[in-house]
């Protein structure tokens, strides 16, 4: 038996280093594709808060810049961004697959 459903692939330019705009981008990009009859949305790695592109333009100490910003804009399991995901997705019945980096503690973790 074989069972089709809608994937909708995300590929809209994330809010970079802007946590809270990327979580209202998420959501509203979670609705367009629901109301297109997408049962799963996807986003690409590190969708949030963007992919740290800044670990190839240079030598470490200029890419410590960077670090605090990308630090305070991932998200943190459990925490208000995944709740407002997880409940994006309720609302809109469909599953999410969000590309993001986590924190935990003082690590940074690709989820």
């Amino acid at each position: 038996m074989s069972t089709q459903f809608k994937l909708a692939a995300v590929q809209a330019a994330p809010c970079f280093l802007d946590v809270k705009a990327g979580v209202d981008k998420a959501i509203g990009l979670i609705e367009e594709a629901a109301k297109n009859g997408a049962h799963l949305v996807a986003f690409s790695e590190t969708w949030l808060p963007g992919y740290p592109n800044h670990i190839w333009l240079g030598p470490v100490a200029w890419q410590m810049q960077f670090v605090g910003r990308y630090f305070d804009n991932s998200i943190e399991a459990g925490g208000a961004e995944e709740a407002r995901l997880a409940q994006a997705a309720r609302d809109n019945n469909v599953q999410v697959s969000m590309g993001c980096s986590e924190r935990d503690g003082g690590s940074l973790y690709i989820a």
